[in-house]
């Protein structure tokens, strides 16, 4: 290591730089040292060793580097071992442990970086170490690899060996070979029984050379001429079963779908983790998964959406994970997918040579196609042969010319020569790769941390690719809070382990509804589900946690609700309840449905979370809580303790949505507006999800439709409360009504020369398009078009500004045909059935409605029926193709 002054935090790197060597070399042995970066202290090798190379169960290891220390006072550190181990903090000795687990005494530490090494030996047994330490501030944890770092000039070169070991396990090498006790995947590639789908020029030319075809696709080719291409060819068609097509619903689906609503689908779903389409820059190197352009001129838009579940099928697929798709949804996406892919017929190779199912079965055979695919009718291949210290590095398929029937992957320079070194330092006497390792691997070979981080790493494939569009795609850019997937930093002992396989499955309840990214299920091979879930498990489980002094007195699970809501914590302000979002959340900010918190997570790491979980995930939005809630006795630890009682409560959901209404009311100073999900009771539809309130600063409040273009409702005394209970987003009317919409009539209408009163165009359900909400010095404005009879486009302006016994309104109605006068419909039902037009009678009050510009006020019916009598303003012209109209509305309190 450097000196013991702190290095420049610019020249530092995550994790700590760690060194093996075996202790029983004999004399004229090499001495085998290997060093590499660890990110964490916290590593269980079982029976076996930390690598492959070390050929020996005894080893000894060292992790040098710099801890931060942000909590500066006494420390503890704990150290768990199979064999023996010494920690040193600035070069002195703090704990020193032998097999078991042994604590330390108490170590003061300041603020800022200090120097750590961790020193350890092992013989035949369990070898295993862990570091764990407790502070000030905060109870036994893990050292956070967050908190770990190394000199930049420290760092050790790149190990080719193991990068070299892990392609080779992306590309399913284990299948062919044994080498090192690597499992082999015999499902490495899709299943060969529904090679119906692939169009036939397309599966032919892709035979001849895959990596050609498709750079970075881990299939290799055979040296295959076209004669042999179609023969394999013909024998795969014969094993196939039908094609698969969508069923009804998902022809229906086809019919209209959407290539732009599939892109967008494409790239919030999280399939940008994996795959890309038509991004030549990323097809030099093998990839996790193919790019999908040209995904067209291989399969039809119809089998592409029966493969992603457009027919209902959405278990998921030995080669494909599920998305859960829709078949609307599998329709859109290939739409996308396939979009402006048109094939061009090879009727040479399809006609004149149509290929012999029997050569292409022996061609099958020969070159070992089962040795990654499942094919009908073959048998898996016998071993072609172990790979050892004594093979040859170049030889075989990492030959610069591999011989006849041999694979020839698509490797590129750097690729090949680390897969050479993998070969070349292949030890004589190999030992066993840990358990843990493998579970890594089976978490690259899914790259699960494609879309999620954990412990400050992951998630960059997804992340990159979305920053790229983002700023291009405005529909995108919109979801941008719902594209993060959740961080799985200590995932494995924050989830209760059945509910950890349930989400490693897809099968767990959805915790995070607003998220668009979509939790793929897996077709698991046998035991690869189980061994990351164990990985997660014993890597995050802390253990020898220091008992509380006490056992706090319990506080009880009614305290814990009132914490809950606002009058406590304001817990219920940011997460979702029994699947309900919170009213006016932004999704950058939600949190887990706490309706699922005690099926998904154990005590001890709620205790851990609430105590600072910054420590956890840095950056979070979850705030720390530090002191008690005022006005609810107890302590802030007996607080939320009472809030864990309270999230068992199997009422959660309807109990908070209770204790948790809240008012708002405009102040007197400025109008105020809310744009959300407004559910009133007493109106045409239950709710309106594009609802408009505009809440004057005199108390009066007014209800638009912003989706249909409707006014809805006028009331006073009063604003919006907003609960839980119903939909998700539910703010309430409250206050004296005034008037109620009794059909949801357009807010503009048109008189003709007849005098017949002509709606607007309604499409969908719609009259118009809103454009526009802005507040001015003297009150709101809206602004929106309608399409006039005709299919003229209509701008039509609205202001609202309170007056003191009422409200006015003023609206502008620009280009309206020659022939057509516009009327502005006031409102129906109550108030067109006074004994004069624009008086009614409420509880308490008199509503008054009066034309100030003087255009004309009437009563006629707008649904041509008769039966929705509704009162309407004429209006009168301000200048060629400009209509005005001025109403004022007077409440009267009685006597």
């Amino acid at each position: 290591m450097g000196g013991d002054e702190p290095p420049d935090p610019e020249q530092l790197l995550p994790g700590l730089v760690a060194e093996f060597r075996p202790t029983d070399e004999g004399p004229g042995d090499v001495p085998t040292v290997l060093r590499r970066v660890d990110r964490d202290l916290v590593h269980d090798w079982g029976g076996g060793v930390p690598d492959p190379r070390l050929s020996s169960h005894s080893f000894s290891a060292t992790w040098d580097g710099w801890v931060l220390i942000r909590n500066p006072g006494p420390h503890r550190f704990q150290l768990s071992t199979g064999g023996r181990a010494r920690l040193l903090i600035d070069g002195r000795p703090v704990v020193t442990a032998g097999e078991g687990t042994d604590p330390s005494g108490t170590v003061e530490l300041r603020p800022g970086l200090a120097k750590i090494r961790l020193e350890s030996a092992h013989e035949r047994g369990n070898a295993r170490i862990l570091l764990d330490w407790e502070g000030p501030d905060f109870a036994t944890e893990h050292v956070p690899a967050h908190l770990l770092f190394h000199e930049a000039s420290l760092r050790p070169p790149v190990d080719r060996f193991e990068q070299g070991r892990r392609l080779a396990d992306r590309l399913g090498c284990a299948s062919c070979h044994e080498v090192l006790g690597m499992p082999g995947h015999r499902a490495f590639g899709p299943t060969l029984d529904s090679s119906t789908d692939l169009r036939a020029d397309w599966i032919r030319g892709w035979l001849v050379d895959p990596p050609a075809a498709r750079p970075g696709t881990p299939m290799p080719g055979f040296g295959l001429d076209r004669a042999q291409a179609a023969d394999l060819a013909a024998f795969l068609g014969s094993v196939s079963g039908p094609e698969a097509r969508p069923d009804l619903e998902g022809q229906m689906a086809l019919n209209v779908a959407d290539p732009g609503r599939g892109r967008l689908l494409f790239r919030s779903a999280g399939c940008l983790a994996c795959h890309t389409r038509g991004d030549a820059d990323e097809t030099r190197h093998v990839r996790t998964a193919p790019d999908l352009g040209g995904l067209g001129l291989k399969r039809s838009r119809e089998a592409v959406s029966s493969y992603l579940g457009g027919s209902g099928r959405n278990d998921p697929g030995r080669h494909r994970p599920s998305l859960g798709l829709t078949p609307d949804a599998a329709a859109h996406l290939a739409a996308y997918l396939t979009e402006g892919e048109v094939p061009a017929p090879d009727a040479g190779s399809t006609l004149s040579n149509p290929g012999d199912p029997d050569r292409g079965r022996a061609l099958a055979e020969s070159i070992g196609c089962t040795s990654c695919h499942e094919i009908p009718g073959l048998r898996p291949p016998i071993g072609i042969g172990a790979l050892s210290h004594t093979s040859d590095p170049a030889a075989g398929c990492l030959a610069d010319e591999p011989p006849p029937r041999t694979p020839r992957f698509g490797l590129n320079n750097e690729e090949r020569e680390r897969l050479r070194a993998f070969v070349a330092e292949i030890p004589d006497r190999p030992v066993p790769i840990p358990a843990s390792t493998l579970a890594e691997d089976h978490l690259r070979r899914r790259n699960c941390l494609g879309c999620h981080s954990r412990d400050g790493s992951g998630g960059e494939a997804l992340g990159s690719r979305l920053a790229l569009l983002l700023g291009e795609d405005r529909e995108l850019n919109a979801l941008k809070g719902t594209l993060t997937p959740p961080d799985l930093s200590s995932v494995g002992g924050k989830l209760r382990p059945e509910y950890l396989d349930l989400a490693l499955t897809g099968e767990a309840p959805v915790a995070r509804p607003w998220l668009s990214m979509r939790m793929p299920r897996y077709a698991f091979e046998p035991g690869e589900a189980d061994a990351i879930a164990s990985y997660f498990r014993n890597h995050d489980r802390v253990e020898g946690a220091r008992p509380a002094d006490h056992e706090p007195p319990s506080l009880g699970g009614e305290v814990g609700l009132t914490l809950l809501g606002r009058e406590g914590f304001g817990c219920v302000s940011c997460h979702v309840v029994g699947g309900r979002i919170p009213p006016g959340g932004e999704a950058e900010t939600l949190g887990p449905d706490l309706g699922l918190a005690h099926r998904r997570m154990t005590r001890p790491y709620y205790d851990r979370w609430l105590g600072d979980p910054q420590r956890i995930i840095p950056g979070t939005p979850m705030p720390q809580f530090l002191t008690p809630a005022p006005g609810i006795h107890g302590t802030v630890d007996e607080q939320l303790g009472a809030i864990w009682e309270a999230l068992g409560d199997d009422r959660l959901a309807e109990r908070t949505s209770m204790a948790t209404r809240q008012f708002l009311v405009p102040p007197e100073d400025r109008d105020l507006v809310v744009r959300d999900m407004i559910v009133p009771d007493d109106t045409p539809s239950t709710h309106y999800p594009r609802g408009l309130v505009v809440g004057l600063r005199n108390g009066s409040s007014l209800l638009f439709d912003a989706d249909r273009l409707a006014w809805i409702r006028w009331w006073d005394g009063g604003f919006l409360s907003r609960t839980k209970r119903g939909r998700l987003w539910e703010w309430h009317p409250e206050g004296r009504r005034l008037w109620v919409s009794t059909r949801s009539n357009p807010p503009v209408v048109f008189e003709d020369g007849a005098g017949a009163i002509v709606p607007p165009r309604e499409d969908r359900g719609r009259f118009g398009s809103f454009a526009e909400l802005r507040f001015e010095p003297d009150g709101v404005r809206l602004v929106y078009e309608l399409e006039a009879p005709g299919d003229v486009p209509v701008e039509v302006s609205e202001r609202l500004r309170p007056r003191p016994d009422g409200w006015e309104r003023s609206v502008e109605v620009v280009g309206t045909p020659d022939d057509l006068l516009p009327v502005v419909l006031v409102g129906d039902g109550p108030l067109a059935k006074g004994t004069r037009p624009g008086l009614v009678r409420v509880e308490g009050a008199t509503v008054r409605v009066e034309d100030v510009l003087g255009g004309g006020m009437i009563v006629r019916s707008v649904g041509g029926d008769g039966s929705d009598a509704a009162l309407l303003v004429r209006g009168s012209r301000v200048e060629e193709g400009q209509w005005a109209v001025r109403i004022r509305v007077e409440i009267t309190p009685d006597p």
